[in-house]
């Protein structure tokens, strides 16, 4: 192996390890809702093309949470959503803890199409750094049957 090559391949390797956690903390492709929340500002990305996510296809949603001015990102240890029709009824619930790698989140289908509140509620340990809910309207999706 040549000295050129060589230092191409290191060059190609430090860039891959310096553009990996840029690449892994972004917000997936699409929306973003925020809201402020006492001293933090809760922010949930999720990866819908379109202003509203579509009936029975799934959404990527990612959590994060920073400081007001948007410029430190907060350290938190879990996350509890919910998603819910906005007249009443829950569709989904829990806690979502870090994955071994990457940023948390979660992947869901809303059932059918309609209006619906996420609401995030995110803790450093067990205590309560704050909580947001947004509006969601889901769109009629190509598998939507029901309304």
């Amino acid at each position: 192996m040549n000295s050129f090559t060589f230092y191409f391949y290191r060059i190609v390797i430090l860039c891959a390890l310096f553009l990996v956690p840029v690449i892994m903390y972004a917000h997936s492709l699409g929306q973003t809702l925020e809201k402020e929340a006492g001293e933090y500002l809760i922010d949930i990305g999720y990866d819908s093309l379109t202003a509203a996510p579509q009936a029975n296809e799934p959404v990527r949603f990612d959590f994060n949470v920073w400081n007001k001015n948007r410029t430190e990102a907060v350290d938190f240890t879990k996350v509890w959503v919910r998603v819910a029709p906005a007249g009443s009824g829950i569709t989904f619930a829990s806690y979502l803890g870090f994955p071994e790698f990457g940023p948390i989140g979660m992947s869901y289908a809303f059932p059918r199409a309609g209006d619906y509140v996420l609401t995030a509620r995110f803790f450093n340990e067990e205590t309560t750094l704050g909580e947001a809910s947004f509006p969601l309207t889901v769109d009629q999706g190509g598998g939507d049957t029901a309304r």
